[in-house]
């Protein structure tokens, strides 16, 4: 399998009428050598949490490449667990994420203690953004208090990486997602914290440039061995795509 883009944006493009619906997203992907993306709806993220997300199911419906991410809004509880109890069951939702009114600012582990609870038992992946240290600390708290969730920390910490990824090489229940900024540092320093096998492709598109963000993990002086676990394995393992079994199965 090809790259998979596990956080990608629906809605609200910089470019007026560019990735508009299914179609133009696809093509996007497909012409920057992305197979599989998981996309988050930026009307759930600032506008309507229920709207926004049954947006993202309609668009994911059917979709071999296209897969969503709940967005759920802690200013927002009672929609969001509607849309959580609606929409999570899914196969074509892989996981929950969580923002506020101020994204760049922390989740408290108090402020998103409903959302969590309505989430858990469906036991798939939580997706929260971590533009630096302070709020990975606070993924740090919400990962110990629930040690059962698998959690994404988006961004990987900004320009706080190296305190994010000696944090993830505690606490074993976080991955990091490569998004944020575009340092070539990052990589080869997460890899040598906590492996190859926790660190998640990420672009953030299409605010980032799909390709620039690939070339941080194509030029990181990995081995083959470890891109294609970033680029495509790990994401693979973590949302249960029966591919990742088979690929092992075939090298070992």
């Amino acid at each position: 399998m090809g790259t998979i883009d596990i956080h990608g944006y629906f809605g609200n493009s910089p470019i007026p009428g560019q990735a508009a619906n299914r179609a133009q997203v696809s093509d996007l992907l497909k012409a920057r050598g992305v197979e599989r993306a998981c996309l988050f709806s930026a009307h759930a993220i600032s506008v309507d949490p229920l709207a926004g997300n049954r947006m993202i199911s309609a668009i994911t419906d059917s979709s071999d490449s296209l897969y969503g991410v709940l967005v759920a809004h802690t200013n927002r509880p009672e929609p969001s667990i509607q849309a959580i109890r609606e929409m999570m069951g899914s196969r074509q939702f892989v996981g929950l994420a969580l923002t506020s009114a101020e994204p760049d600012r922390s989740i408290s582990r108090s402020s998103a203690e409903d959302i969590l609870q309505a989430h858990r038992r469906y036991g798939k992946p939580l997706f929260l953004y971590a533009p630096h240290f302070q709020a990975v600390r606070q993924i740090a708290e919400i990962a110990t208090a629930y040690p059962m969730l698998r959690i994404v920390v988006l961004g990987m910490g900004g320009n706080d990486w190296r305190q994010a990824a000696e944090v993830a090489h505690r606490i074993t229940n976080l991955y990091l997602e490569t998004s944020g900024v575009l340092d070539c540092s990052k990589i080869p320093y997460a890899v040598s914290q906590l492996g190859a096998h926790r660190i998640l492709f990420g672009s953030g598109f299409p605010h980032t440039d799909t390709v620039a963000a690939m070339g941080l993990i194509e030029d990181s002086g990995l081995s083959e061995a470890d891109r294609k676990q970033i680029l495509s394995l790990n994401a693979q393992k973590l949302f249960g795509w029966s591919e990742a079994v088979r690929e092992e199965g075939e090298t070992s």
